[in-house]
């Protein structure tokens, strides 16, 4: 458990006993925190990654069938699973969009694919990879901080 807080965004480096039981303690709340919207992308109920806004439309939790709670916390996921495949790209697709740059054409710029190809590989993750421990669950990535 201690080494699946490891992909929440920050690496496992106890100094004490303590420290290490702090963090899997820490593993152990979110996982159970987190479970249903795991369950929920699991089930298919996952973010429209290929739905767009406009000025003139917005698109809004309902639109991907989620509830709003699903939808913002499976979004923030995906931005934290973005930001921990390569913190320097991600860095540059911010500033990108800070100034103003559409983000269709940053993301592409920057990770030479839609943001759709390259997101999707957050929900395969999900979907198939499982941590060694007790109790087999699916490995539950998810930012250390919001």
């Amino acid at each position: 458990e201690a080494a699946e807080s490891a992909l929440d965004g920050y690496l496992v480096k106890p100094h004490t006993a303590i420290a290490l039981e702090e963090r899997v303690v820490a593993a152990r709340h979110r996982k159970r925190a987190l479970g249903y919207i795991f369950e929920a992308i699991q089930a298919g109920k996952r973010v429209n990654l290929t739905a767009r806004d406009t000025p003139g439309k917005r698109h809004r939790a309902d639109a991907s069938r989620l509830n709003i709670f699903e939808f913002y916390r499976q979004s923030m996921l995906l931005v934290g699973w973005l930001k921990a495949q390569d913190e320097t790209r991600f860095r540059r697709l911010v500033l990108a969009v800070q100034d103003s740059a559409d983000f269709e054409i940053a993301f592409w710029d920057i990770y030479g694919q839609a943001p759709a190809a390259l997101l999707a590989g957050f929900y395969d993750g999900v979907r198939s990879e499982t941590v060694f421990n007790d109790n087999g669950l699916p490995i539950q990535a998810a930012p250390a901080k919001p």
